[in-house]
């Protein structure tokens, strides 16, 4: 009997052999392969949210300048060119252009719909500023971004807490929590 028990315990397959392992991983794999990309595509297409990203970004680097160089600061916005870009009140005109030049520009499916203050100034077009304080304190606004699809998201620059929100929505300056 006990020769019995040792051929049973040496030919029972308990585990999975090296080929179906490798055929499991092998098709793992390329379901992976073929499915990624796509998924990549779709999270980096989206141009109304990387423009949210970068203007969230932006907000932080010229707070952070503001600070750091215990000095004024600026978020620049021009309606007609659709860039933003940083201004640093110490620079030079010809630093400026340089800046303004490099500023980022929008998607061509994504606009700055308008720009809405605390105080009730409300901004189209022309050339804005917002101002970031050398204690690091932002001008409360409302920026609100909009794209080809009818999507909408509101920027929200909290003045005390120096930083941004974004909602994936049109909200009134008066609602933003700031």
């Amino acid at each position: 009997m006990n020769k019995d028990c040792a051929r049973k315990a040496l030919y029972n397959p308990g585990g999975f052999t090296l080929i179906e392992l490798s055929v499991v991983l092998f098709l793992i794999g390329l379901i992976v392969s073929l499915v990624l990309p796509q998924i990549r595509d779709a999270a980096l297409s989206d141009t109304l949210k990387n423009t949210a990203m970068v203007l969230t970004s932006t907000v932080n680097e010229i707070r952070h300048q503001a600070v750091k160089d215990n000095r004024e600061c600026f978020l620049k916005f021009n309606f007609e060119t659709k860039r933003f870009w940083a201004d640093l009140a110490w620079i030079t005109d010809e630093e400026r252009n340089i800046a303004e030049a490099l500023s980022f520009s929008l998607p061509s499916d994504v606009e700055v719909t308008d720009i809405c203050f605390k105080d009730g100034k409300i901004y189209t077009s022309e050339e804005v500023s917002i101002s970031f304080s050398r204690e690091g304190y932002i001008t409360p606004a409302v920026i609100h971004l909009s794209s080809r699809d009818g999507r909408r998201l509101s920027f929200i620059l909290r003045p005390f807490l120096g930083d941004a929100g974004v909602v994936e929505e049109y909200i009134e300056v008066d609602d933003a929590e700031m």
